[in-house]
């Protein structure tokens, strides 16, 4: 706890700075992976489940 203590106001904002940064980047690499994943989910469900329908000419 000394060391927050007896760091510089520049030096913890930078810090604090660098940290919401990975975590922002981190954040956005897995919502890419996760939309992809819905992305192929859709597909697929649009594939199985709707075109069957239009197959049916009600």
């Amino acid at each position: 706890m000394s060391v927050l203590k007896n760091s510089k106001i520049g030096t913890k904002l930078n810090t604090l700075m660098i940290t919401a940064s990975i975590a922002c980047i981190l954040l956005s690499i897995i919502e890419g992976i996760s939309l992809k994943k819905t992305g192929e989910a859709s597909a697929s469900m649009y594939d199985e489940r709707l075109l069957p329908i239009f197959g049916c000419n009600l």
